[in-house]
């Protein structure tokens, strides 16, 4: 086992005793094995290409009051918080955004999938509608994408709605220039406990 200057982590199968060479150079073939299985179907980098944020969705200021205006209820009140899928309370309220949208928190870039319709407080958030229908395998890997790059802001340079529109998301492409949804839909499907996201969203 090796360890470098950049914590990366590496063992030499001829460094280990003879005992346990046999065994991990099985684990090994298992690995790279599963790892040709788990990604048959994924993404083929060759037909992926950047698209801003402006074209796949629309991007709308949160609306809502503050939490101390509402009294206790159902629906969920996001707040900029990057714990707990943004949402600081359960208040009584009419729904003013739909599940199947993604909030965004202006001052770390926080962004999560809400899976209930929900309110916001009046500032500090942006959602990202879609400008076409997304499945939620879709939804979370655009959030993946938005959250890889929450390292470029904080209090002094918070995520406005133009920062927003110019970020650049990879997306797999067909021959005719259109986002391959399915490729997308597929590929996310393999991830650990995605059943379980699937089927709170669908409760």
């Amino acid at each position: 086992l090796k360890c470098n200057d950049s914590n990366n982590i590496s063992i030499n199968i001829e460094d280990l005793p003879s005992k346990y060479i046999i065994e991990s150079k099985n684990i090994l073939d298992y690995l790279k094995k599963a790892s040709i299985e788990q990604f048959v179907a994924g993404i083929d980098v060759k037909r992926m290409i950047y698209m801003s944020l402006d074209e796949l969705f629309y991007v709308e200021k949160g609306a809502g009051e503050y939490k101390e205006n509402y009294e206790y209820g159902t629906v969920p009140l996001i707040s900029a918080t990057t714990m707990n899928n943004g949402i600081t309370a359960y208040v009584s309220a009419k729904p003013l955004f739909k599940a199947g949208t993604i909030t965004v928190e202006r001052i770390k870039g926080t962004a999560f999938v809400q899976l209930k319709d929900y309110v916001t407080v009046p500032d500090d958030i942006n959602v990202l509608v879609p400008k076409k229908e997304m499945s939620l395998e879709v939804l979370y890997y655009c959030c993946f994408l938005i959250r890889r790059e929450s390292w470029q802001y904080s209090y002094g340079r918070k995520v406005t709605p133009t920062r927003l529109k110019q970020m650049q998301l990879l997306m797999p492409i067909n021959k005719d220039g259109e986002v391959e949804y399915a490729t997308l839909e597929i590929y996310m499907r393999q991830h650990y406990g995605w059943n379980k996201i699937s089927e709170f969203f669908n409760s």
